[in-house]
């Protein structure tokens, strides 16, 4: 036992090993204090009810877009975990974003396609890029292709003024966030429908008979 956490017994505290882990509480604040240390250092914490389901309680004091990274970075491991055979999440948000894009009836043939898909590539896989735009994301974005930031965000405010999120009202950046959104979604989407297809009983042939 160390510091009220005790340890599954063979395995032990060393640096990056993988352990099972207790941590006895006797009070609510002890439990609060507990549960928050575990928000600020990782952004979420695994919960595990008397049906032995798993249930993430994911830190959204710090704004949708770091609860949405954490989201997809806890849905990421526990596809590590469960199947060896998942799509990578980076290999899931570059496949999922063409999508988003289509759906979102952005042209392809216009720049500023080329600019959204870079952002929401960089977005999706370090959600702190997203604020502030103007002075992070249209910059690294200008960088990348090697033109100004006053030409990447004029050509994304261009490619964005016919789809319905802009008829809808939204600023440039509100339809980037919510652009951003529907990827995260997406890309659980996609994940979840891996983990249960490994999750499948094995069909028996149509010839099969009775139990072996």
């Amino acid at each position: 036992m160390t510091n009220g956490t005790y340890y599954y017994p063979g395995s032990f505290p060393e640096a990056g090993a993988s352990q099972l882990r207790f941590t006895v509480v006797i009070n609510d604040k002890e439990m609060l204090d507990q549960l928050d240390r575990l928000m600020t250092r990782q952004g979420y914490a695994g919960v595990v009810d008397t049906a032995g389901r798993l249930h993430y309680l994911v830190d959204g004091r710090k704004g949708m877009p770091y609860a949405s990274r954490k989201i997809l970075e806890a849905t990421g491991r526990l596809i590590k975990d469960q199947c060896d055979n998942a799509r990578p999440l980076k290999a899931s948000i570059g496949h999922n974003v063409d999508q988003v894009l289509m759906d979102s009836g952005i042209r392809p043939e216009l720049k500023g396609y080329r600019y959204i898909r870079a952002m929401l590539l960089m977005i999706g896989l370090d959600e702190t890029r997203i604020k502030p735009v103007t002075k992070v994301l249209y910059p690294d974005i200008a960088t990348h292709f090697h033109v100004k930031a006053s030409q990447v965000e004029r050509d994304v405010r261009y490619a964005l003024q016919e789809t319905a999120l802009h008829r809808s009202g939204l600023t440039t950046t509100a339809c980037l966030c919510r652009l951003h959104q529907q990827l995260v979604q997406a890309v659980e989407r996609e994940q979840m429908a891996e983990i249960r297809q490994t999750r499948k009983p094995p069909q028996q042939s149509d010839g099969a008979e009775g139990v072996f």
